[in-house]
């Protein structure tokens, strides 16, 4: 399962994007997505405190408080690599957006081809880290491919 934070201030946007997305989830239901949506950059930061695992962030980029910009600055500050995609009124600050990592940077009005095409990028992206994620360890009764996130610790014996 994908988990999408969607953050945007505007409620008329957030309704439409909920919409978009919702489309999505059924035109693409492989994808098996989960939305959260947040009104504020506050409201997204507090969840993530809580232990929110999102894996993709789809940010305003400008709000109240806390811009998306800012926003993301923070969840690479924390530590999250989670992609983050940027929703803005003018192409104006898509160089500070890339600044923070960004994988795709959609002007709104949002349209539904320009949304479909950023978030087919995203999982295309979070499936590639998947299959990076394991390791071939050779065994005496089998060569086994091994989830990183399984190895707790490695010991050599002989060479």
């Amino acid at each position: 399962m994908v988990q999408i934070a969607l953050c945007e201030d505007k409620p008329e946007e957030l309704a439409h994007m909920r919409q978009l997305l919702a489309q999505y989830a059924v035109d693409r239901p492989q994808a098996r997505l989960r939305l959260e949506p947040y009104e504020s950059a506050e409201r997204l930061l507090a969840a993530l405190n809580q232990g929110t695992g999102n894996q993709v962030f789809l940010l305003a980029i400008f709000m109240p408080g806390t811009d998306g910009v800012p926003l993301a600055r923070q969840l690479r500050g924390a530590g999250n690599s989670g992609v983050i995609i940027f929703l803005a009124g003018t192409r104006e600050y898509a160089y500070g957006a890339f600044g923070v990592h960004a994988l795709d940077y959609v002007l709104k009005p949002v349209q539904t081809g320009r949304l479909y095409e950023a978030l087919d990028k995203a999982l295309d992206y979070l499936d590639s880290r998947k299959s990076a994620l394991y390791t071939l360890v050779q065994m005496a009764e089998a060569d086994r491919m091994v989830a990183l996130d399984d190895i707790i610790a490695v010991e050599v014996q002989g060479h």
